[in-house]
């Protein structure tokens, strides 16, 4: 009998394994960064889609959880098509069982399980090089990664956006209603005519504590409008009554610049490097769509977000991420702090077009 138990699906989930699983082990990036929960583990994974499998490792010798994988649905448009593909959200064996026997496991439930969807997405801090290296050069591999990408994620303050000067008015105001939300729902799902990987929300998504977009509330999703046309969404979401994420710990030679880099970056107006353990503050830049890369539209957009904010004397985080091919990048050069993430996808049943675009609903991750 082999040493390793394994399990796939959610129906066998116990206590011992919730126990683990929101456990903190092991950080990822560096700095090492960890995620806390302040919610029960199955609402944390409603940010990450609408249905989920757990495949898990557990040690017959000791009893204990040794390694997951966690697959999430998600049904996004890619080429303008409306697809079901499954997003790696987390992956993670302990290092004392880093071995053939748990790979090899963990491996073929993961096969058997993933046959059914379009295509399968995940991401990785750019500095961890073993876990891209291992994903993407599989040999002998019915799954075949493609590297599809840099995710630039900007953290900055609010303090810093500029005050943006139309050429022509541009309204920006919260949604407030149903109506106003089936208007911009309408809005969003054309988004799909020009990236890829939008995510095909409902109205259930945001109304219900059960959506992919929980915590988010309508007054916190703003539209931005010429005339009776809207050309702009951008939302600010809140995931701190579900989870946080704090730095684990600094790699020496970070822990000892890191009064130097906090006095350059407080000189700078970016965000300073947090203790070790503390929260972060930070608030997640959703849904955003501008009609034509406008730049009047994104830079009114993110100056209406950060105006109820200017008297507040500790500022949080705001936190966005875009793909670097994304044009609105360019118009993007506050002081913030950059992070960066690639993006690997297998095309199982589906190709995708080099020149699209993929959009990244950074809180689904």
């Amino acid at each position: 009998m082999s040493r390793y138990a394994f399990y796939c699906g959610t129906d066998w989930i116990d206590e011992a394994f919730l126990r683990w699983a929101t456990s903190p082990h092991g950080g990822t990036g560096i700095p090492s960064m960890r995620q806390k929960f302040k919610a029960p583990y199955r609402t944390a994974l409603q940010y990450k889609g609408r249905q989920h499998t757990i495949i898990a490792a557990r040690d017959r010798q000791s009893g204990n959880y040794v390694g997951m994988v966690v697959l999430s649905t998600r049904d996004v448009y890619i080429r303008g098509a409306l697809k079901t593909i499954a997003y790696v959200s987390e992956l993670y064996i302990d290092p004392g069982h880093r071995n053939p026997a748990v790979g090899r496991g963990m491996y073929y439930h993961f096969i058997q399980t993933i046959k059914n969807y379009d295509g399968l997405l995940a991401s990785a801090f750019a500095s961890n090089r073993p876990l891209l290296d291992m994903i993407i050069a599989r040999k002998n591999s019915p799954i075949a990664f493609s590297d599809i990408g840099t995710l630039y994620t900007h953290v900055f303050y609010p303090k810093v956006l500029p005050t943006p000067s139309p050429s022509s008015p541009i309204h920006i105001q919260p949604l407030h209603s149903e109506a106003m939300l089936d208007a911009f729902l309408e809005f969003w799902h054309h988004r799909k005519d020009d990236r890829d990987f939008i995510p095909a929300y409902a109205k259930s998504d945001i109304l219900t504590e059960s959506g992919q977009l929980r915590d988010l509330r309508l007054d916190d999703i703003l539209i931005a409008t010429k005339g009776d046309e809207i050309v702009g969404s951008i939302g600010l979401w809140d995931q701190s009554p579900t989870r946080t994420w704090f730095v684990d710990r600094y790699p020496i030679g970070l822990r000892l610049l890191r009064p130097l880099l906090n006095l350059v970056a407080r000189w700078r107006g970016i965000p300073t490097l947090p203790n070790p353990g503390d929260e972060i503050p930070y608030l997640l830049v959703c849904l955003l769509r501008v009609k034509d890369d406008d730049p009047e539209v994104l830079w009114s957009l993110f100056h209406a977000l950060s105006k109820k904010f200017q008297r507040h004397r500790k500022q949080p985080l705001f936190v966005c991420a875009l793909h670097q091919r994304d044009p609105l990048r360019k118009w993007m050069q506050w002081p913030h702090y950059p992070i960066t993430s690639r993006l690997l996808f297998s095309p199982m049943k589906i190709t995708l077009d080099p020149k699209r675009i993929p959009y990244v609903e950074l809180g689904a991750l």
